[in-house]
């Protein structure tokens, strides 16, 4: 099920989108075991995630201050002990870049094998750090975020949904690999994902995008900015 990593953009503060989002998908298809929240605030990323439910989320964001234009909330299904048919979703931060994907990646061996001769290093064992290594590789040899997302999808053999949110430039990119992304404006909130469905619960009219290249969302004050080509749906 693509239904488990969604990401949205406002005018205005993002967090109340995602939060809504979160708890919508929760009451359709019941509570996760695990949701979290990434966001770009003063140029750095800010997340936070607990092991529990919308409103457990929401309770630890009333704390903090925590804002922003662009964000990605994902969500862990009952099932996600089991790592079945890709629907944990795998997910890793640094200040500079966020990537959350789910999905089956057949080629991850083979990748970290190629980092470490490069001379990366991990500081944990989770396919989440060892995905964002491979963009941030192409990033370190001075590809444009877009071009590193674009190769980086190329190089990964399988099925998987992609979203990587980068400080500076302040953008988020998405790609999917035989996962279709779709897209919905509603006046100034916007949402991505890959799963009809959830997507309808979240906003609507539902737009496919053209594949082939990553959508490109930047933040903005008074309009959003999407880049990329669309299909009807």
């Amino acid at each position: 099920m693509l239904k488990n990593i969604f990401s949205t953009w406002n005018t205005q503060d993002v967090i109340p989108s995602m939060l809504q989002g979160l708890q919508r998908l929760e009451g359709e298809y019941g509570n996760f075991e695990g949701v979290g929240v990434a966001t770009l605030m003063d140029r750095r990323i800010r997340h936070q995630y607990t092991q529990g439910t919308g409103p457990d989320l929401q309770h630890l964001l009333q704390k903090q201050s925590f804002s922003g234009h662009l964000g990605i909330a994902y969500m862990q299904p009952e099932s996600a002990k089991y790592e079945k048919n890709g629907s944990v979703v795998h997910f890793y931060t640094t200040e500079r870049l966020a990537v959350a994907y789910h999905g089956v990646i057949d080629n991850l061996s083979d990748i970290r094998n190629e980092l470490w001769a490069l001379g990366y290093e991990f500081e944990t064992k989770t396919n989440g750090e060892l995905v964002l290594s491979l963009i941030q590789r192409y990033l370190d040899i001075k590809l444009s975020p877009i071009d590193a997302i674009k190769t980086s999808a190329a190089h990964l053999q399988g099925i998987f949904a992609l979203m990587a949110l980068f400080a500076e430039p302040e953008l988020l990119l998405a790609a999917g690999k035989y996962c279709p992304l779709q897209i919905s404006v509603n006046g100034s909130l916007g949402y991505l994902g890959y799963d009809t469905k959830a997507l309808s619960l979240l906003s609507s009219p539902i737009t496919l995008v053209a594949e082939g290249n990553p959508v490109v969302l930047r933040p903005a004050t008074t309009a959003l900015s999407i880049e990329n080509d669309f299909a009807s749906f």
